[in-house]
């Protein structure tokens, strides 16, 4: 997931620096009106970019969730040799070796709990990050050169309610986010 994300970011920069050094359009492309051609909106994933580019934001968060996940499936592996070593000792008549097991369990699910525990806060805070900057972002869009008039009175959409929509569309969306992230990094 980490490689895939870097890619992403150096293939996102090329694109930036390409955009930046752009030709002009040609007068064949620009209408007639002398309007200006509207960029494409952006997708839901690029608000989540942090301000210097590249990465998401909360990307210790992110990094964090990664390491949870990691000692999570090292720890589920412990446990199942834990009890491997459990049953091993007990049916064996080997006491030490079933003490031993016995000791450890209860510290390994301490240890369970608390990347449980990690993980549920982790996944709160990188959607609380995710949904401030997304909506920072759609705010300010929003307020320039008038678009909060424009949505409301032009156009064929007529958008109602947007700075309604800005806040609830965007936390459903970056806890779907959030979710998709979780469900992939647990397997």
């Amino acid at each position: 997931v980490l490689l895939f994300l870097v890619e992403k970011a150096r293939k996102r920069r090329q694109q930036q620096l390409q955009q930046q050094f752009a030709k002009p359009l040609p007068a064949a492309l620009v209408s007639v009106s002398g309007a200006v051609v509207p960029r494409p909106r952006p997708r839901f994933v690029e608000l989540l970019l942090s301000k210097t580019g590249g990465f998401f934001a909360a990307g210790p968060e992110i990094s964090t969730l990664v390491l949870a996940s990691g000692l999570n499936a090292w720890l589920m592996l412990y446990k199942a040799w834990l009890m491997r070593e459990f049953v091993i000792g007990q049916n064996l008549g080997h006491w030490r070796r079933w003490l031993k097991a016995l000791a450890k369990f209860p510290f390994a699910i301490l240890a369970s709990a608390l990347l449980s525990q990690t993980t549920k806060y982790m996944q709160a805070r990188v959607g609380i990050l995710w949904r401030r900057t997304a909506t920072r972002r759609l705010l300010r869009s929003y307020f320039s050169d008038m678009n909060y008039y424009k949505l409301s009175q032009h156009g064929s959409a007529r958008i109602e309610d947007p700075d309604i929509r800005i806040c609830s569309d965007v936390r459903s969306g970056c806890d779907a986010l959030t979710g998709v992230l979780i469900s992939g990094l647990s397997g």
